[in-house]
């Protein structure tokens, strides 16, 4: 839920730009704007492609009602995980090398 304080100030930035200098446009703007990264989100159908960076294809294989089969081509030296199977993957502890 966006923070109601800061919409009502970019209404009012949007409404007198001139009211603020160019510290505190970026200060509202800074207030507004998620700590997460943006997310793109992208429309595909089956047997669609997305390409990230040069090595990276992801295929969309199947829909089934709500379940998306994708098809990941990757170099060997990038990890590709699960969700669920990298969150258990962080939450073990490593083992030193040579030992079991």
């Amino acid at each position: 839920m966006p923070n109601t304080l800061a919409c009502q100030d970019l209404q009012r930035f949007r409404d007198r730009p001139r009211a603020y200098d160019s510290t505190d446009a970026q200060a509202l703007v800074d207030s507004f704007t998620p700590r997460y990264e943006w997310m793109l989100v992208l429309s595909r159908k089956r047997d669609q492609q997305i390409v990230i960076g040069d090595a990276i294809v992801i295929t969309i294989v199947e829909v089934r009602g709500d379940k998306v089969r994708l098809g990941i081509q990757a170099p060997a030296e990038i990890p590709v995980h699960r969700r669920e199977v990298y969150d258990a993957l962080q939450q073990k502890p490593s083992t030193p090398a040579g030992e079991v």
